[in-house]
C-alpha cells in the first residue's frame, strides 16, 4: 500500500490475502484507497476514510457506506454473494450483498443484509447498529468471484485524536488514519492499559495475517537489559537467530492504512488513542 500526495479471542482459522492498496490524497481532503481482491478468497478490510459529508470526525458508518456495491459479487442468498464478518468479541455477525432477488422487501435489494433470526427474512444491515463500523476498525470480506479491484472513497479522517477500544482478550483492531505507521507508533507502553513483559506468554500480543499465516509479536518491558534497544518496544522473535528483535526494523510489521491486526489485551479492557499523524 503506498501513499500518493496530490495537490489542490481466538485466532482465525481462516484464509486471507491482503491486496495491494493504495492511498490518494485530492486537493479537497478526499481519499480512495485501492483493494484489490483475490478470487474465492477472504481479505481483512479496514476502513481508514470518513464517508463523504459525514459532519463529524470520527462517525459511525453502515456497510453500504463502507463498501457498496463496488464491483462485489451480489446474490439473493448468501452462499452465493460476497460476505463479510464482523467480530464482536465473542462471535462472529455476519452478511452479504444481496441482489434484486428478493423484489426488495423492506429495502434489501443491492444493499448488505442479514438474515432475521426471528423471521428468516433478510433485513438491511443499516437498519441494525449492531453492523455499524468506525474507522479504527476491521472486518473480513469473502469475495466469491474471480479477483477484481474495489475502490473505497471517502474523506480523509480530521480528529486530532482517534480512540478506539480494546477489549480483554481479542479485539479485531486497525490503523485509523491513511498513513503507514509502527506498531512503537500506534500503541505502546504508555498508553495505560497496556501489558508489558519480557515474553509473549504474559504480554500484549498483536497478530497479522500474511495471506498464509500469522506474524506474532509481543510488547516488551525491560527485563531483555535493552541489548539493540529492545526495551518497551514491539518485538518479535528472528527466526533465524531466534533471538528477539525489533518491529520497528521490520517492514512486514508496519500497520498500512487499510490493513487490520488481532490485539490480545492481557489485562482488562482500556482505551487505545491513536494521535493524527499529518
Amino acid at each position: 500500500m503506498q501513499i500518493h500526495r496530490m495537490t489542490a479471542g481466538l485466532l482465525l482459522a481462516v484464509t486471507v490475502v491482503y491486496g495491494q492498496s493504495n492511498v490518494v490524497y485530492g486537493p479537497n481532503v478526499i481519499g480512495v484507497i485501492k483493494v484489490d481482491l483475490p478470487a474465492n478468497q477472504m481479505q481483512i478490510i479496514a476502513p481508514s476514510l470518513n464517508p463523504l459529508n459525514s459532519g463529524s470526525n470520527n462517525p459511525t458508518m453502515t456497510l453500504d457506506q463502507v463498501l457498496g456495491t463496488n464491483q462485489l459479487t451480489a446474490f439473493y442468498d448468501p452462499l452465493n454473494a460476497d460476505n463479510v464478518f464482523l467480530w464482536n468479541g465473542t462471535d462472529y455477525l455476519s452478511a452479504w450483498l444481496a441482489d434484486d432477488g428478493w423484489d426488495d422487501p423492506g429495502g434489501v435489494d443491492w444493499k448488505w443484509v442479514y438474515y432475521d433470526p426471528s423471521s428468516g427474512m433478510p433485513v438491511p444491515c443499516a437498519d441494525n447498529p449492531a453492523y455499524d463500523i468506525k474507522v479504527g476498525q476491521g472486518l473480513w470480506l469473502l469475495h466469491r468471484n474471480t479477483a477484481t479491484t474495489i475502490y473505497l472513497s471517502g474523506e480523509i479522517p480530521q480528529a486530532a485524536v482517534i480512540t478506539n477500544k480494546l477489549a480483554a482478550g481479542m479485539t479485531m483492531a486497525a490503523n485509523p488514519y491513511p498513513v503507514t505507521r509502527t506498531l512503537d507508533q500506534l500503541i505502546g507502553p504508555s498508553i495505560t492499559g497496556t501489558t508489558a513483559y519480557y515474553d509473549p506468554l504474559n504480554a500484549d500480543n498483536v497478530f497479522l495475517w500474511t495471506g498464509s499465516g500469522y506474524l506474532s509479536a509481543w510488547l516488551a518491558d525491560d527485563g531483555w537489559g535493552d541489548p539493540g534497544g529492545l526495551d518497551w518496544k514491539w518485538l518479535y522473535y528472528d527466526p533465524v537467530s531466534g533471538a528477539p528483535a525489533l518491529c520497528a526494523t521490520n517492514s512486514l510489521f508496519n500497520l498500512k492504512p487499510g490493513q487490520g491486526l488481532w490485539y490480545k489485551a492481557r489485562g482488562s479492557t482500556f482505551n487505545w488513542p491513536i494521535a493524527r499523524p499529518y
